[in-house]
């Protein structure tokens, strides 16, 4: 039996409310990880959650880096 399924699984069901989260928009009172990225000249890691209208019973953990640039 292999660790990975492609069938969804009643866990992912129940994520269905979780699926529908998003990323904060921008807000002029709190500072962006860029300009924080730059005050401290250091490179900022963070992990998204993102859906794909291909899979929509799917959700998918993407990685990115934002660099002091």
């Amino acid at each position: 039996m292999s660790a990975v399924s492609c069938q969804p699984s009643a866990v992912s069901r129940q994520l269905s409310a979780y699926l529908e989260t998003r990323l904060p928009t921008p807000d002029s009172r709190f500072p962006t990880p860029d300009s924080r990225a730059k005050q401290y000249d250091s490179y900022i890691m963070a992990q998204a959650k993102a859906r794909h209208p291909d899979w929509p019973d799917r959700f998918f953990n993407v990685g990115f880096i934002i660099s002091p640039e």
